[in-house]
């Protein structure tokens, strides 16, 4: 039985400014009503989104992620479900059931840790069909049930909660295989493989959420007069300047293969690299910085504490591993 907990969710404010910005639909194409981005162009997004709050830029790095998924969608239904400024996907990797019955496909199963649950107004997820093999579907908000079931500690406004679906009835064209291009609705960013796009994106948002760690850090008096902080401080800094502009470097180098259809393995498996030793580093200096910080960081309700922990939780995500 899970336990119902209130949500939690970004504020108004926070929402109406990734509204504004376009940022939950960074890879949809400009027809279909997004912001039809490069590579670097949304890394820049992500990582200023960040840079505001982590849990803000957790929910725009997640759900413009889901919102690529329109590049695999017919572009009536992509704008359908994409088409209005406050569209929002989000998505979880965990697998349902599903059968098709005639002109619709009937889905059921559970998905935890649908980021931007709150705000999101239809949710992808993959399901297993009766001969084995997965596909993935848009389920509409109003057919699942969302649980907060976040136990985590940090992140806590992302609002990456759980949801149930039984027997969902939705169309066959709201459902897609992943890596099937729609030549309609797809543009250059979905020419470049998933796993380094992701990781890419990934970077760019915790070299934002670091920036926000040291935003607080310094606006804290305290913490900024204490013993030596204002050195690793400094530090910190020019290694997220030096890590954003190498990993821009790197998106660039990405797009410019795949477009023109060059062997992209190389920036693949660097890209992976800098992206596991950075997010190392990252640990490491953050990790100094909240020892230096004795008790004062150590306080919950210090917002330097919060940015602590939502770095530490986005940290732990498998692709800086």
């Amino acid at each position: 039985m899970i336990e119902e907990r209130a949500f939690n969710g970004l504020s108004e404010e926070f929402l109406e400014i990734a509204y504004a910005k376009n940022w939950f639909r960074l890879f949809v194409k400009k027809e279909l009503g997004g912001a039809e981005t490069s590579l670097p162009e949304a890394m820049q997004a992500l990582f200023d989104a960040a840079h505001l709050d982590g849990s803000l830029g957790w929910c725009v790095n997640l759900g413009s992620g889901a919102s690529y998924f329109s590049g695999f969608l017919k572009p009536d239904v992509a704008l359908e479900l994409l088409g209005d400024p406050k569209s929002v996907f989000a998505g979880s990797g965990q697998i349902g059931k599903a059968i098709q019955t005639g002109d619709h496909y009937v889905i059921s199963g559970s998905w935890p840790r649908c980021t931007g649950a709150v705000h999101a107004t239809s949710f992808t997820a993959n399901a297993e069909l009766k001969d084995g093999s997965v596909r993935s579907f848009v389920l509409p908000r109003d057919q699942v049930k969302i649980s907060n079931t976040w136990t985590l500690m940090g992140l806590e406004r992302s609002s990456t909660y759980q949801i149930d679906a039984a027997d969902v009835e939705i169309p066959l064209d709201h459902s897609f295989e992943i890596g099937s291009l729609n030549a309609e609705s797809a543009y250059s960013i979905h020419l470049i493989p998933f796993e380094p796009f992701a990781r890419c994106c990934m970077i760019a948002s915790l070299l934002g959420m670091t920036g926000c760690f040291i935003d607080k850090v310094d606006a804290d008096s305290g913490l900024r007069e204490r013993t030596g902080i204002q050195k690793e401080l400094a530090e910190l800094k020019m290694t997220i300047a030096e890590s954003f502009q190498h990993f821009q470097q790197h998106a660039h180098q990405l797009e410019k293969c795949c477009n023109s259809e060059t062997d992209a393995s190389k920036v693949v498996e660097q890209i992976c690299n800098d992206v596991i030793n950075i997010a190392a580093l990252i640990r490491e200096k953050i990790n100094a910085i909240y020892y230096l910080g004795g008790l004062q960081i150590a306080d919950t309700k210090n917002p330097a504490n919060s940015a602590f922990k939502d770095l530490l939780v986005a940290g732990q995500h498998n692709l800086f591993r």
